[in-house]
């Protein structure tokens, strides 16, 4: 099975999945997709332990990057190939699926592409609490464009932000120091270029569904396949 969430930074909010394990019996063979934000790949005293923590989970944890991420660390873990697209192989049961590639998970096809702004960089420093690749750039999008094209259709698309054409006040108001949606402006060229089924996104930490096809994630945890 295929599960998808919102965003866990670190441990901080790892509750939720820590509550539905213990509803369920899992396998390494059932996948936990973590929409941006996963945060175990940050601090050099932390990772390793979050790292096993994480493990320990029966289920393989998929993540794609959100903003809260060193960009750094992450871009040094080997490249992989995995299901159709390129990954960073960050453990056994943790994996991390680049931006702009597409997978086939349990026969279905996924597009992923992290990313977004952190509206608090103010108060960050630069290459030690924000890294400026947290932002979707031209070259996600070109690659996301490249690799569905050899579909009809994408099953799924998962993002850490959304477009901005999905945006409403309560997201707006739910963020309000955020001023840059530079990264959402660009999601924009995926929503009206790629056809899908359904688009999951985090970052917004709401738990809303935008229309059927389109739903924001937070504390939910829901089934894919």
């Amino acid at each position: 099975m295929i599960y998808i969430t919102g965003d866990t930074h670190g441990l901080k909010e790892i509750s939720k999945l820590i509550s539905f394990n213990e509803k369920k019996h899992f396998t390494k063979s059932d996948f936990m997709i973590i929409a941006g934000d996963f945060g175990v790949i940050w601090d050099i005293n932390s990772i390793n332990r979050y790292i096993d923590f994480y493990s320990k989970f029966p289920f393989t944890i998929l993540f794609i990057d959100g903003n809260h991420e060193n960009f750094d660390f992450l871009d040094a873990f080997p490249v992989e190939q995995w299901n159709g697209g390129k990954i960073h192989k960050i453990s056994n049961k943790i994996i991390h699926l680049i931006r702009g590639e597409v997978y086939n998970i349990c026969g279905k096809k996924i597009l992923t592409v992290g990313g977004a702004e952190s509206d608090d960089k103010e108060y960050r420093i630069k290459y030690l609490s924000w890294w400026p690749q947290e932002s979707i750039s031209q070259s996600d999008i070109d690659r996301a464009l490249e690799s569905s094209s050899k579909y009809n259709k994408i099953d799924y698309i998962i993002t850490h932000t959304c477009p901005k054409k999905f945006l409403t006040e309560e997201f707006v108001c739910s963020r309000p120091m955020k001023t840059e949606f530079t990264s959402e402006e660009k999601l924009n060229i995926i929503a009206e270029k790629i056809n899908f089924a359904k688009w999951y996104f985090g970052h917004w930490h709401l738990d809303k569904k935008i229309n059927n096809n389109v739903r924001c994630l937070y504390r939910d945890i829901i089934k894919l396949n």
